[in-house]
């Protein structure tokens, strides 16, 4: 029974971390792409992800700034998520 509770735990697991899925910038909320052009100006190689984080539909925005690679989450709003 134990064995079923963990293989089962491993599998919700798994299907939750795939939910995220790459998006267009064309279809990323203007709130998102307003707030982090205003904190991030001069970031290059901008890639978007939607993500559900805490229950709410999130965006995972990955991008270079001065060469190196980050990542920054922000609700749909724009809020800051990390």
């Amino acid at each position: 029974m134990k064995k079923i509770i963990v293989f089962l735990s491993a599998c919700l697991l798994i299907s939750l971390q795939g939910y995220s899925q790459k998006v267009t910038p064309d279809k990323v909320p203007a709130p998102v792409k307003q707030s982090f052009a205003k904190k991030f100006p001069t970031a290059t190689d901008v890639k978007y992800e939607m993500d559900m984080k805490k229950g709410m539909e999130s965006y995972e925005v990955q991008f270079s700034p001065k060469g190196d690679i980050l990542k920054k989450s922000l609700l749909r709003k724009g809020n800051n998520l990390d």
